[in-house]
């Protein structure tokens, strides 16, 4: 190509030749917002001399490493924020923005799943709040780290670590007795939560609000949920803290369906678990039977 700034951009069907030098800012971040713009043509664009098309290049996915060092080190700190945002920024960027500064640059460096151990440890005991929560909330947050939030004493941060999807089931049962409401509600709304946490939760909840959350997330269950459920310990007869068993708390609060749905399913195991012990004894007592002498 005669022009170093005319690139391709492969499509299903064909190969389209863009000349970024005639493209308005418009065209340019309508590619930066394109999915399938190739990392050449972001790479390029990445020198361009608005901020709004380098800060579209630092969000992108297909963004290379080395043009995300380039842009981190940009002029513009909402160019940087996108750039810690990313998860394909290395290690070593993002703990460099870690101190950048205005503080957004550091909150979305603690809500990065790429974000080093060391570094959100770090900032997971920092006096700002804000970071706290962003390391909370983080998937990549190492186990320690998010029991120590758990116990944070702002109750947004035990919230955020409440709706993380990533923390440890032994996490979420202490958070569901938490004596805030929207840490209990983060637990009923987590995909994660043991269906034995929410049950028990459904028993004993005060609040509306977060009962109302619990059914929705008991009702989306499937029957394997159910069974995992109760091969997990879940039983109508488990006895709660207030000595009444866990059967007799539904029907008395009047969620047969989910009395039903716990029945259906130990009722299933019970049938599998009897035709399993029969196929056993069956295979053994064949196994024993002397073979008959075969005569000619």
């Amino acid at each position: 190509m005669n022009d170093r700034r005319e690139l391709t951009h492969e499509t299903e069907t064909e190969v389209v030749y863009i000349d970024l030098t005639r493209l308005s800012t418009i065209n340019k971040l309508m590619l930066t917002h394109t999915a399938e713009t190739s990392s050449e043509i972001l790479r390029q664009l990445a020198d361009d001399k608005s901020e709004r098309v380098r800060t579209g290049v630092a969000k992108h996915k297909n963004s290379e490493a080395h043009v995300l060092v380039e842009l981190s080190h940009d002029q513009n700190w909402i160019v940087r924020d996108a750039v810690a945002s990313n998860i394909h920024c290395p290690g070593e960027e993002l703990a460099r923005l870690s101190e950048d500064t205005p503080l957004c640059i550091p909150i979305a460096v603690a809500s990065n799943p790429s974000t080093p151990d060391y570094i959100l440890t770090g900032m997971s005991m920092s006096q700002t709040w804000d970071l706290r929560y962003g390391v909370a909330g983080n998937m990549s947050a190492p186990e320690d780290v998010l029991v120590m939030l758990a116990n944070d004493q702002c109750s947004q941060i035990r919230e955020s670590v409440s709706l993380n999807i990533m923390a440890p089931h032994i996490i979420l049962t202490k958070l569901a007795d938490d004596i805030a409401a929207n840490v209990r509600t983060g637990v009923a709304q987590n995909l994660n939560t043991p269906t034995l946490t929410l049950v028990s939760m459904l028993c004993s909840e005060p609040s509306s609000i977060v009962l109302s959350n619990i059914l929705s997330r008991l009702r989306t269950l499937e029957p394997d949920d159910w069974k995992k459920g109760v091969t997990c310990g879940l039983s109508l007869d488990s006895l709660l803290p207030s000595a009444a068993s866990i059967g007799d708390m539904l029907l008395n609060s009047g969620h047969t369906d989910i009395y039903q749905s716990i029945q259906s399913a130990q009722l299933d195991l019970q049938i599998q678990q009897s035709k399993n012990s029969e196929a056993y004894h069956r295979h053994h007592e064949i196994a024993a039977t002397p073979k008959n002498n075969l005569r000619m």
